[in-house]
């Protein structure tokens, strides 16, 4: 129980549009979240760019390789996606304001706010990268 009142402590405040909001502790859940929508957003779009180069006849190794697990490296590019801000926003404030949708933050964040972007909620990315421990063969 006292996990769950740790995530629910607010970690900021943010005022946007006049109102302020508090901001949960993103979990490795709302990171899941993130990751998942910036994997279909790479994927939209090489599909989107195969299909204007073939039409709708992609050849399957063009397919194959849209359908390849993208790297971090290449994830990093819709990081600053202003959608993939609303959402990294969504998910902080829908700890405390669960009724806020994307469509709302999609009219009260404006371009000055982005400046406002708590570095807590960027800066937790990169304490999310595990080192992988290094395996001795026996």
């Amino acid at each position: 129980m006292a996990d769950l009142v740790e995530t629910l402590e607010p970690v900021g405040e943010i005022t946007l549009s006049g109102k302020q909001y508090k901001l949960g502790k993103l979990t490795l859940e709302d990171w899941a979240v993130a990751r998942k929508w910036c994997i279909d957003k790479r994927k939209e779009g090489l599909v989107a760019d195969a299909k204007a180069f073939y039409g709708e006849n992609i050849p399957v190794e063009v397919f194959n390789k849209i359908s390849t697990p993208p790297t971090d490296d290449e994830l990093e590019i819709y990081e600053s996606d202003p959608d993939w801000i609303k959402l990294l926003f969504q998910l902080a404030i829908a700890k405390h304001h669960p009724d806020i949708t994307m469509e709302q933050l999609g009219k009260i964040i404006t371009f000055e706010d982005l400046s406002k972007i708590p570095s807590m909620l960027i800066k937790e990315k990169a304490s999310k990268k595990v080192e992988q421990p290094e395996i001795k063969n026996q």
